[in-house]
């Protein structure tokens, strides 16, 4: 897959696992940024990318993060987006969150999908479980 790095200085860091196996590849962001308590704000992470039609690149939080109160909002990149790719990142923490240039701050995994049509109906056939939603199984 084509990457393309967006950084010119030798900081510049390509997206990447931690250990082999992993699912996830780490994300470093592009600028300076703070981010005070409650606010969110789009952090630039440096890459442009080329999917191949039929993929997706999602872009999530990292638990690291997460048990800080840094919330990565989960994103999805499109095969056609060639524009930098961004992390939106949410302090539900106590402080104004600091994040410097090169931080670890997302990660993301490429998916393949079933493009899916949808059609209108008038009824869904039956289920065992049918309508029941949240806690129908217990807790």
């Amino acid at each position: 897959m084509n990457v393309k790095l967006l950084l010119t200085s030798a900081t510049s860091v390509m997206p990447k696992t931690a250990r082999k196996g992993d699912a996830g590849m780490d994300c470093y962001a592009n600028e300076f940024v703070v981010i005070e308590h409650g606010h969110t704000k789009k952090v630039p992470l440096g890459f442009a990318v080329e999917l191949p039609e039929g993929f997706e690149m999602q872009v999530r939080g990292r638990s690291s993060m997460s048990l800080k109160g840094i919330l990565c909002h989960t994103g999805t990149i499109d095969s056609g987006y060639r524009g930098e790719v961004s992390a939106i990142i949410t302090n539900l923490g106590p402080d104004t969150a600091i994040i410097s240039r090169g931080d670890r701050i997302a990660q993301v995994i490429v998916t393949h999908y079933v493009g899916t049509v949808f059609v209108p109906v008038a009824s869904l056939n039956e289920s065992e479980r049918g309508t029941a939603g949240f806690g129908s199984t217990g807790v």
